[in-house]
């Protein structure tokens, strides 16, 4: 009788391995979560700096678009830096019909080695957003 309640009471080796296996598969879970999570939080800073920047340099050429003089001498401007050492910025002006202009802001991640060309090591050869707008001619 003494014998079957310590059999009761006592947890045998295998048990012990068991629970220490599953404790390390949760444990092992949770810090895999916190590392995507701290992974995406990153690069939602990084895509919402990217994004203010592109809308700053499109709503400077927007705001020049709205004189007739400066819209007819909206041109393409190849890779140039932006006020960010770490980005580099090309706009595309494309003439539509109707008296339109399309234009297009391509912000790519600079090269660390050489800051005046886009990185290729990352995806899109270096491209991290595009942002386009049509401008219709002004009238005055």
């Amino acid at each position: 009788m003494v014998r079957s309640s310590r059999k009761i009471g006592a947890s045998t080796l295998a048990e012990v391995l068991i629970s220490m296996v599953v404790l390390t598969l949760v444990v092992l879970a949770v810090l895999g979560i916190l590392i995507q999570s701290s992974y995406l939080e990153q690069n939602d800073a990084e895509q919402t700096e990217v994004l203010a920047l592109a809308q700053g340099l499109l709503e400077a050429q927007l705001d020049e678009a709205r004189v007739l003089e400066q819209f007819n001498a909206l041109e393409s401007v190849s890779m140039t830096p932006t006020v960010d050492p770490n980005y580099l910025y090309e706009q595309r002006v494309t003439d539509m019909p109707l008296r339109m202009k399309k234009i297009s802001i391509s912000v790519f991640y600079a090269d660390p080695n050489n800051p005046s060309v886009p990185d290729a090591s990352r995806e899109r050869g270096g491209r991290a957003l595009t942002l386009s707008v049509a401008v219709v001619e002004p009238t005055t």
